[in-house]
């Protein structure tokens, strides 16, 4: 079963952005004329769906996924890249920005 635009501005909330689930909830539906009660309910309802847990899930995982990759980079892959940037300036004959690839790696 597919997201409702709600449903997936709701798990994108709670998911991606760390929004509370009564948070999100207030800021994807019209909660005007609803009791706290009433609003803590539905939110929480809402974030039990399986369809809805299941994105939330998804989106949390991906987020891991990002920075499991960020913390994996190193300064060994900060000198390769840097070295790979010297190389194309010069190939591309701008010594200055060689140059600056050059003390970057050191």
């Amino acid at each position: 079963m597919a997201l409702t635009t709600k449903q997936n501005l709701f798990a994108l909330k709670v998911g991606a952005e760390d929004v509370s689930v009564t948070t999100a909830y207030k800021l994807v539906y019209d909660c005007t004329r609803s009791l706290p009660k009433t609003i803590e309910d539905n939110a929480s309802s809402l974030y039990r769906s399986p369809v809805v847990a299941a994105e939330i899930a998804r989106i949390r995982g991906d987020r891991a996924a990002v920075a499991a990759r960020k913390a994996s980079y190193t300064l060994a892959d900060a000198i390769l890249e840097a070295e790979e940037i010297r190389v194309l300036a010069v190939k591309a004959g701008n010594l200055p920005a060689a140059a600056t690839a050059s003390t970057l790696k050191s």
